[in-house]
């Protein structure tokens, strides 16, 4: 198996648990607003906490959602520019930022793997009404990094195998002209 059929494979798997994980939060997120709103409406008062659990459950949504959002390619991209430029020139640019992207990203992994790390040695919790757990949040942060990162390391191989057969192209077009 080729390192880019391995890293598409890792990235689907990466992509499935990570839309699961994304959907819990969600499906967790909206629960516990709709129970705290249902509960102030009936009772007066509402969950014990709701707000606190509810931002852990929105980083852990957000961080999950990163690399669902690059497959189904919903990510910002320059495509404004390099929709106007020559073949070539838009491979060689969209392998320039993505070669730029994952360098950021394994810096990210390695800042924030730290303090996932830190948090859940620690056992870090939030202050409030009720001590939720962060721990989990911090932790999913740079899986969530790492993920992305192999989803991009597999668009740069394709990007820089595109790039390398549109020299080819434009070398053998030169040579017929000849």
């Amino acid at each position: 198996m080729s390192t880019a059929a391995l890293l598409r494979l890792t990235g689907r798997w990466a992509v499935r648990a990570f839309a699961l994980i994304g959907n819990v939060a969600i499906l967790a997120a909206l629960s516990i607003t709709v129970l705290d709103v249902c509960l102030r409406w009936a009772r007066g008062t509402g969950v014990a906490g709701a707000v606190e659990i509810t931002e852990v459950t929105l980083v852990v949504l957000v961080f999950a959602s990163l690399s669902i959002a690059e497959t189904y390619g919903r990510n910002p991209t320059t495509s404004i520019l390099t929709s106007r430029l020559p073949s070539r020139a838009t491979h060689s640019a969209r392998a320039l930022t993505l070669g730029l992207s994952i360098v950021l990203l394994v810096l990210l992994v390695i800042a924030t793997a730290r303090t996932g790390l830190h948090s859940f040695e620690t056992r870090e919790y939030r202050f409030g009404i009720v001590q939720v757990p962060i721990w989990p949040a911090k932790v999913i942060i740079p899986v969530a990094w790492l993920a992305l990162a192999v989803q991009l390391i597999s668009q740069f191989i394709n990007t820089v195998r595109s790039l390398r057969n549109a020299e080819v192209a434009a070398v053998s077009t030169d040579e017929t002209l000849l």
